[in-house]
């Protein structure tokens, strides 16, 4: 599965959607579209793919099976605190790179303005149906 960019502004058009299909607050939208006019002046406007996960006992969802750049994971808790986890993989999380808790319905950003490179792909991991949602923004390695 290749990654399957869209420009910069497509890609912020895409998760402005996503903001308003999980119901975050307007801060996280200012604080996306802040990141997203960044990226634009600092990087020439990247292509950019939004791949979005539910809170649906996510084990082992790969979110790119080859080398990319992590630009943003952008979460809202659910009605149970949970951790997500994320590692450079391919095609499992069990051995996590990031593992980062999220309290109930806490909402959040964590934005990488030049991205994190993961040589081999991103696969996610939230074991839970009443955990966290959101998007993860990635790019080419």
């Amino acid at each position: 599965m290749a990654l399957s960019l869209v420009s910069g502004l497509a890609a912020k058009r895409r998760a402005m959607s996503a903001v308003q299909t999980f119901g975050f607050k307007p801060a996280a939208a200012n604080v996306i579209s802040q990141f997203f006019q960044d990226l634009a002046q600092t990087f020439g406007n990247p292509n950019l793919q939004i791949v979005e996960f539910v809170a649906a006992s996510t084990t082992d969802a790969v979110v790119a099976d080859v080398a990319c750049k992590l630009y943003g994971v952008v979460f809202k808790g659910g009605a149970t605190a949970r951790d997500i986890r994320w590692a450079d993989h391919a095609t499992a999380a069990d051995s996590p790179t990031v593992t980062f808790p999220i309290a109930v319905a806490q909402q959040g950003e964590l934005l990488f303005n030049g991205g994190t490179a993961y040589g081999t792909g991103l696969t996610f991991d939230e074991s839970g149906a009443a955990g966290a949602s959101g998007f993860f923004i990635i790019g080419a390695a």
